[in-house]
């Protein structure tokens, strides 16, 4: 992952004379910007004029300073690309509901432990490390951020009986240790791209994608049965010890050298991942997973940022390569994720108790 770059070759063989034009037209272009420096001056210092917005603009505004003052706030939705306004008091609930199963609270001298953790493991590491990933992990650390949660709401789902859609959380990937994922995440895909691994092989980029494939295997409902998935709460299942197995499957295939920066990958990753926090309400809390406190192996995937989406798209690549055997043996035609989605599409018709039975 270290290296030196390249000088640039000079891009004159020699200096042009002091005061001339260094290309064609430069005189006229020079002209140009002071004659429009000029006016931008002029239309900056106007007496009694103020700029105008438009209706829209006010009318944002106007709702905004309205929602500072109500007992509302913003929810984004998951799947629609939209917003709803919920009850301050419900969206406290429901997100602490959602900390109490995958984090657990803890002291400020946690924290601190962390961040006397984060710089130590860098000290360790750094002769690994380019100058750009040093500073990048260092700048990170230095920031001592800790994310907020965020709660989105599955509105494209049916409600429950009190009328409620069902919520995820979502942790932004803005912690200050996640400088050493954002670095480990980057190698391995560089990596992998470099020896053109096909880590997307069965993922469902966009609905168009699937559209074309079916609509090119000629699939029809009368020929082809059709089985649909939705993971709950897939991030936080996929454990670190999975997530490396994946990785390391995918990268059975590179050079020794390229295998030993996989797995300093790998680590910078785990350290991440067994460190995560987040604040709510003026409280600390680590991510811990589903499953409750547990070691870093065990640690489940947050969800939020690029890290999370490429390492859990890995996984399902393992996943369905590992199970190639017995997907073949049941004559499969079709099969994909996108995130927490899936679909597999069998040759012939099925039952329900196929399909139960798979």
């Amino acid at each position: 992952m270290k290296g030196k770059m390249a000088g640039e070759a000079s891009v004159l063989s020699e200096p042009p004379p002091k005061g001339a034009s260094t290309f064609k037209g430069a005189d006229e272009l020079e002209k140009f910007l002071h004659h429009l420096e000029r006016e931008l001056l002029k239309m900056s210092f106007k007496d009694n004029e103020e700029i105008k917005t438009a209706p829209i603009d006010d009318r944002i505004r106007h709702f905004l300073d309205e929602l500072k003052l109500s007992d509302y706030t913003v929810m984004h939705t998951d799947k629609t690309n939209s917003i709803m306004l919920v009850k301050i008091i419900d969206y406290i609930k429901h997100v602490n509901v959602h900390l109490k199963s995958s984090a657990k609270t803890i002291a400020r001298q946690r924290i601190n432990e962390f961040y006397e953790d984060s710089l130590c493991f860098l000290e360790k590491i750094q002769d690994k490390l380019s100058e750009n990933e040093n500073n990048h992990i260092k700048s990170a650390i230095e920031s001592k951020q800790i994310a907020t949660p965020k709660m989105l709401t599955k509105d494209h789902k049916d409600p429950d009986k009190n009328g409620d859609c069902k919520t995820g959380l979502v942790l932004p990937a803005r912690n200050f240790t996640a400088g050493f994922s954002n670095v480990g995440h980057g190698g391995t895909k560089r990596i992998l791209d470099k020896n053109k691994v096909k880590c997307q092989k069965h993922t469902i980029a966009h609905a168009c994608h699937l559209k074309n494939e079916l609509s090119r295997l000629g699939i029809k409902h009368r020929n082809s049965a059709a089985m649909s998935m939705d993971a709950e709460a897939v991030h936080p299942s996929i454990k670190f010890a999975l997530v490396k197995k994946a990785v390391l499957h995918c990268a059975k295939k590179l050079s020794e050298d390229e295998m030993e920066t996989i797995v300093f990958c790998l680590e910078l990753i785990k350290f991440s991942m067994g460190s995560t926090t987040c604040m709510f309400q003026d409280k600390h809390c680590e991510h811990i997973g589903p499953e409750g406190d547990c070691e870093v192996e065990e640690k489940g995937l947050a969800t939020g940022g690029n890290e999370a989406a490429f390492l859990a798209d890995l996984v399902a690549l393992h996943c369905f390569e590992m199970s190639e055997e017995m997907l073949t043996d049941i004559k499969t035609r079709c099969k994909g994720m996108c995130r927490d989605d899936g679909m597999i599409v069998f040759k012939g018709e099925k039952t329900k108790r196929d399909i139960i039975h798979f």
